[in-house]
């Protein structure tokens, strides 16, 4: 009898934590999303934050201007990539801002080649 009771009151008592349980897991669940949401925005707010940066360099914008091609145009859609396209620029931004970092003066082939890929693609992605 005594193991009967006992059996009894533990599967009440499994039946009144089970909705609590499943709650405090959604509530995880619910947060840990949104985490991850705020984590993803400022990843692709920081990849912006590159790109523009280039962008706004000197000696890209006397590059794009010899190549007839428009900084400010680019440089305002910036603001409109996300997902996939960011995630294809900012490695170019990053590989550009690194080659440029010890040229000082002067335009590297291999940077100045980036800066025009960099720059054909987002014009490329506004007219698409």
């Amino acid at each position: 009898m005594r193991i009967l009771a006992s059996l009894t009151f533990t599967f009440i008592l499994a039946l009144a934590a089970g909705p609590a349980l499943a709650q405090q897991a959604q509530m995880l669940t619910d947060e840990a999303l949104h985490e991850a949401v705020v984590d993803g925005a400022a990843a692709e707010e920081a990849q912006r934050a590159l790109i523009r940066s280039l962008l706004q360099r000197d000696d890209v914008r006397a590059l794009a201007a010899e190549h007839g091609l428009d900084v400010v145009r680019a440089e305002n859609a910036v603001g409109t990539l996300s997902g996939p396209e960011l995630a294809r620029l900012a490695p170019y931004a990053a590989q550009a801002h690194t080659s440029l970092a010890g040229a000082q003066d002067r335009i590297v082939i291999s940077a100045t080649t980036l800066i025009i890929v960099l720059l054909l693609i987002i014009l490329i992605l506004i007219l698409a």
